[in-house]
């Protein structure tokens, strides 16, 4: 076969080699396997429009810092490599403001990687990932991604034990369940903190957008924990909304006026089958602390998406103009949205939130979260297994599924 052909755009110096060393690494690893490989290094951006516009590439790996007064800067080589269908790897100094995040989503960078937090094993991984597709020809998607913000949210699954979980890099994980009616489902969890130490709505677009490309998945869980809403829900509750209210581009004023929100929607597939069986017995085997009260499961209500946890006592009174059954507050689900709004031309996943309830916002948020933390986030987890052994859709490999029914 045709070696692939990996173009890699960066000036000389210390990145240059650190890149060219990765991709050295990776073009061994994928000769074993029968699958060549061939690095092409320039080191401006005007060089790198260039060999974009006059070649054929299987991957770009680029700084989208580069090309400052040049003709072609390094932001317009992204923009080609969307033009052109080419996969496109960003790794730059300046991908943590949030503009970088925001233009990587845009133009369906399949990953971003900061100078600052940059791990060769894991840019290693993304770009085998990619080269191994465009070899075999084919992707390995997945029945349902996980994405979870926190490190302790992603962790909870690790402590459930129930999905044979296999270490992908150092924030995602893959594994699979086996559900009740013979259906076998893949799935992979990310975390969001481990992937660049961020949270919030950017960064949630930009690796969401990395991630659906990536793995490809038929379905998106969003789960974690949240702030609940005093006197409606109680701590450690689950919560599955039936409308997600982006209020992240809002400005938000005391007295209640000046809203213009985005409203965001779970499948209805997915938001039907979200009270399976068996769900509190699971749940009855973690340790909770206040043992004399119980869990209770929301199904329906409203969340609000926003920038920042408030730190006002009845941050209710913000948003109780929006909508009636209010029942938590989170940060990511605006920007999993905007990625898969984002999504053209292919089918998108199908999407649903899973939320526990860590804390009540406000001023004693941090005592809470220290008693109730790590109990909600096993909630969050069990409950997700707990739907996911219900299997709520069919699953891709349906000629699997039967055969698993067959024995």
């Amino acid at each position: 076969m045709e070696p692939l052909k990996v173009l890699l755009v960066e000036q000389p110096g210390m990145w240059q080699d650190i890149l060219k060393k990765a991709l050295d690494d990776v073009q061994t690893s994928l000769k074993k396997i029968g699958c060549p490989t061939q690095i092409h290094l320039v080191d401006t951006a005007n060089a790198g429009w260039t060999s974009i516009t006059g070649g054929k590439w299987d991957l770009i790996v680029t700084d989208i810092g580069l090309g400052e007064g040049q003709q072609h800067p390094g932001t317009q080589l992204v923009e080609e490599a969307k033009t052109c269908n080419v996969p496109c790897i960003v790794v730059t100094g300046v991908a943590g403001a949030e503009e970088g995040w925001t233009f990587a989503t845009q133009y369906g960078v399949k990953r971003c990687f900061d100078k600052g937090s940059f791990k060769s094993t894991n840019f290693i991984q993304a770009v085998v990932q990619i080269l191994h597709e465009r070899c075999n020809g084919v992707v390995n998607p997945v029945d349902f991604l996980i994405i979870t913000p926190m490190r302790e949210e992603f962790e909870a699954f690790s402590r459930l034990g129930k999905m044979d979980l296999k270490k992908v890099d150092d924030y995602q994980h893959r594994g699979g369940v086996k559900c009740d009616n013979g259906t076998n489902y893949n799935i992979v969890i990310s975390c969001l903190h481990l992937l660049k130490r961020e949270i919030g709505q950017s960064h949630a677009a930009a690796a969401t957008t990395g991630w659906v490309g990536q793995w490809q998945p038929s379905n998106l869980l969003l789960v974690g924990t949240a702030a609940g809403a005093k006197g409606k829900v109680q701590l450690g509750d689950i919560l599955i909304p039936a409308t997600i209210v982006d209020v992240t581009s809002t400005k938000i004023v005391a007295n209640g006026e000046n809203f213009t929100p985005q409203m965001g929607y779970p499948d209805k597939e997915l938001f039907n089958k979200c009270n399976p069986p068996n769900w509190k017995e699971l749940i009855a085997t973690i340790s909770r602390p206040e043992k004399e009260s119980k869990i209770d499961l929301h199904t329906g209500g409203c969340i609000i998406s926003t920038k920042s946890k408030m730190q006002v006592e009845d941050w209710t009174t913000f948003y109780k103009d929006m909508c009636e059954k209010l029942h938590g507050l989170e940060m990511e689900a605006s920007g999993v949205m905007t990625a898969l709004d984002r999504i053209v031309g292919k089918p998108k996943p199908k999407f649903m939130m899973i939320r526990a309830v860590s804390d009540f916002g406000g001023t004693n948020r941090k005592a809470e979260q220290e008693k109730w933390e790590k109990y909600a986030c096993d909630v969050a987890a069990a409950y997700t297994y707990a739907f996911l052994k219900s299997g709520p859709v069919p699953a891709l490999n349906e000629t699997q599924s039967e055969l698993t029914r067959a024995d």
